[in-house]
């Protein structure tokens, strides 16, 4: 979406009543009329920060532009100079000022004191130096900090705290990347910055952040033509870290989002501080999966195939698999020491859908990278699997294993989880993917019922525990098969889910990787998008044997075991034969 026209607020409790003492043409310029003056025009188009940002008051460049003309100002030097608050010659004096003077002559002139632009001239205070800082009460420019600006000296105490707060008002925070190269910036902001957030809504509040939604006045950020396969409208996502949060987290975030490029996964615009408190700034989604599954309602029962639908879903999938892989496999960044990355916390709330110009359904990206980390080869699994907050449905067997380690094998139950779901909700709708939660809600070791997806079971002899893929889970794999809208496309998907992403680890079997994953995929995609291949165009649903449980003994961890031992949890039992779990090395050894 392109810059709009420049909004014209009229604030009564900021001005007086008075009307406008200006003309807005149809080419949106401003012409002063008559014994207007400068200040009087300023003090007419402006603006309204939103409350809860501040409430100020300031002007976007095209706004100050048209206001600050060479004619109008020409006028206000010709007024000085007829009241003899001027020394030198108006003409002499106009072409400096539009050379690279404006902001600060609209500031002189809001603060009552145009008379001394001549003095801040003599300076060499430009546009550019804006804003001043001020340390031990002494005035400077940041380029200067240790030389004391003369064009102040002049100025009382209260007229000098009127500049200090205009020279903000009518030079707001732009928001954009870095230069012409699209790169990511970030800025540490000055107390009485001026952020241009003209509406505030709020979205979520965490235990380690806060997300509102912002909407940005269209002249103060340069984002829409990088946003365009998306449509945000000027809203964004502001996530500000807690109070409580330390500049090592916000930088391993920061980090993490700015080394992994790729079209599904969320997209940092800017990043800052600002009062102590750390920011970054996402485009706004239009809903995160839940939500979208919840409000593009499939019918409960389906019974014919929508082609577009299952083409969609394929697109995403690839999509959301090929950002996962850019995490796991950064290879744009060659380094001597490989490094190696995970999302730590995938999950339908870290799934976001955008309206998009390129796809009338839209896109899925992976967002909320915050538990994200970058390791060496050597050390990419030597995180304890105690160290990251665990998703509850999502929650992977290693977690609570003696000597298991987060790693990207992590991921890939996660998004197996994820993908299990969504084919619910593809062939059955959101009713069915919603039975599907409730049907695999179990009592697990916490003592609390979850909808995890494998269960701790004692053996039966009392000696030791195993896990193993719930009964429900599988169940529910299999009656998939046999819904009337399966095609081979879905039968193969599911066995790719159930064999290779959703697993207990054991000696024999280890996950599929992300570079295999993701080529998968694409070969299935391939099919998917031909037109000629019945692949996922012909129903053909089949009675599908429930998988055999494939139990893996457990070791459980400390923790784990503290939880079993005190809150005593209902676990089932386990009769029969048992794979034989990785050992604690393996596991920290875990690609």
């Amino acid at each position: 979406m392109g810059p709009q026209n420049p909004i014209i607020r009229i604030s009564s409790h900021e001005w007086d009543g008075a009307q406008p003492m200006f003309d807005i043409r149809h080419d949106h310029s401003i012409q002063m009329k008559g014994s207007d003056c400068l200040d009087g025009v300023l003090r007419k188009n402006f603006i309204q920060q939103h409350a809860d940002m501040g409430d100020k008051i300031f002007w976007p460049p095209p706004i100050l532009k048209n206001i600050m003309t060479k004619d109008h100002v020409s006028q206000e030097l010709a007024r000085l100079k007829s009241d003899k608050k001027l020394a030198g010659d108006p003409f002499e004096l106009v072409h400096k000022i539009i050379a690279g003077y404006l902001k600060v002559f609209a500031t002189l002139t809001l603060a009552g004191k145009g008379k001394y632009i001549e003095k801040f001239i003599q300076d060499g205070v430009t546009d550019g130096c804006l804003p001043l800082q001020v340390r031990g009460g002494a005035i400077s420019r940041t380029d200067a900090p240790n030389k004391v600006l003369a064009c102040f000296e002049e100025l009382k105490s209260r007229d000098k705290d009127c500049f200090l707060q205009y020279q903000h008002q009518v030079n707001p925070v732009i928001l954009g990347f870095n230069g012409d190269h699209r790169t990511t910036q970030h800025k540490d902001l000055r107390a009485g910055a001026i952020l241009p957030f003209t509406e505030v809504k709020p979205m979520r509040d965490g235990g380690f952040s806060t997300v509102i939604q912002v909407t940005v006045h269209p002249d103060c950020h340069g984002f829409n033509d990088f946003l365009k396969p998306i449509i945000v409208n000027d809203k964004f996502a502001l996530k500000e870290l807690s109070a409580s949060g330390t500049a090592t987290e916000f930088r391993k975030e920061l980090d993490a989002l700015k080394r992994f490029t790729h079209k599904h996964l969320i997209t940092l615009l800017m990043s800052w501080t600002f009062n102590n408190r750390y920011n970054l700034l996402f485009p706004l989604a239009g809903a995160n999966l839940e939500d979208y599954w919840s409000s593009s309602r499939l019918p409960g029962s389906i019974i014919r195939i929508d082609i577009d639908l299952v083409q969609w879903i394929s697109k995403q999938i690839v999509g959301m698999a090929g950002a996962l892989n850019a995490v796991h496999e950064p290879t744009q960044f060659l380094q001597a020491i490989p490094k190696y990355g995970r999302h730590g916390d995938l999950k339908p709330e870290n799934i976001l859908w955008y309206q998009s110009e390129e796809d009338s359904r839209g896109i899925l990206v992976i967002a909320d990278l915050g538990l994200s980390a970058i390791n060496s080869d050597k050390s990419r699994s030597n995180i304890p699997n105690n160290g990251i907050p665990g998703t509850p449905g999502y929650r992977p067997p290693e977690c609570d294993l003696d000597g298991g380690k987060i790693s990207r094998s992590y991921d890939i139950w996660t998004f197996g989880c994820l993908l299990l779901e969504l084919v619910c909700w593809a062939l059955g709708g959101e009713e069915n993917r919603q039975e599907f939660e409730k049907a695999r809600e179990s009592p697990y070791i916490t003592g609390a019922v979850t909808d995890i997806f494998f269960d701790v079971q004692v053996k039966e002899n009392g000696q030791g525990y195993t896990i193993t893929v719930k009964e429900q889970v599988r169940k529910w794999t299999s009656d998939l098969h046999n819904l009337p809208t399966c095609t081979e496309y879905f039968h193969e998907l599911l066995d790719l889910i159930e064999t290779q992403m959703i697993i207990a680890l054991s000696q024999d079997r280890n996950r599929i990787k992300s570079p295999s994953l993701l080529e998968t995929l694409e070969r299935m995609h391939r099919r998917v998008m031909d037109g000629t291949d019945g692949y996922c165009r012909k129903a053909c649903p089949k009675k599908h044997v429930k998988r055999e449980p494939e139990p893996v003994d457990a070791i459980l961890n400390i923790m784990a075991n503290k939880m079993v031992r005190e809150r005593k949890p209902a676990l089932s039992t386990h009769k029969g034969e048992t794979q034989k779990p990785k050992s604690r090395q393996e596991l920290q050894n875990m690609p």
